[in-house]
């Protein structure tokens, strides 16, 4: 959630992840083992690739499952030495911020998947639906929760770890506080990313959107992330 990675591992409509988080947060599959296997790819992909083009998308896409097991163990090192942040904010200026602590109407307008925009409401049903949901499909739903709708990211934190398979409380808080602005090396507030031209970028043709809201199936591409602009 935090910085460009590999394609295959940035793309969230066509997956690129090893979904391993529920075995290894239980310590079933450990960082070291995780580490031997991405070496051992690396080693294969330099053995049997003679595209350069396919060797690099390899190497980029292990470099980024090993950055991204690294910021794991930030955030087990994080929470340890500060254990009050599943609640409150690490930036101590943000426990004035004015959150809509108690919208629960719009609150569930975005559990439930039905807040208009397409692409967030593919990703909130999706993760209800299978227990995943890509990193960077996750950073937009948090980001419209916390910027759009100013609910608080405790609450988003909640419902992500009620539904994800790869429950790791650890990694879920300190995404939401990056998200939110609120970590002490977070996206900055002020930033906003656009959820229908998220939605055009990550997924051009509209087929997760028409997966995953079937309503919208029926629509020309050109629509499929504005539907308001059909005739």
């Amino acid at each position: 959630n935090n910085g460009d990675e590999a394609d295959d591992n940035d793309d969230g409509g066509r997956g690129g992840t090893d979904q391993a988080a529920p075995r290894g947060t239980r310590h079933a599959l450990l960082n070291r083992e995780r580490h031997a296997t991405a070496g051992e790819a690396l080693a294969a992909n330099t053995r049997t690739h003679t595209d350069a083009a396919d060797a690099q998308q390899t190497i980029s896409a292990v470099k980024a499952f090993l950055k991204n097991m690294c910021l794991r163990e930030f955030a087990y090192h994080l929470l340890f030495h500060n254990p009050q942040a599943f609640e409150e904010p690490l930036l101590p200026e943000f426990r004035a911020f004015p959150w809509r602590w108690n919208d629960q109407s719009m609150l569930e307008v975005w559990r439930s998947g039905q807040t208009g925009y397409p692409i967030i409401d593919a990703a909130i049903r999706e993760l209800r639906t299978t227990g995943y949901l890509h990193n960077r499909i996750r950073f937009m739903i948090a980001g419209f929760l916390t910027k759009y709708l100013l609910i608080p990211w405790q609450h988003g934190l909640r419902f992500l770890y009620d539904h994800v398979l790869d429950g790791d409380i650890a990694c879920q808080t300190l995404g939401w506080q990056w998200t939110a602005g609120c970590h002490t090396d977070a996206f900055p507030f002020a930033c906003i990313v656009n959820p229908i031209t998220f939605g055009l970028r990550e997924d051009p043709h509209g087929e997760y959107v028409k997966r995953w809201v079937p309503e919208l199936a029926a629509l020309p591409t050109c629509y499929v992330h504005r539907p308001w602009r059909a005739p």
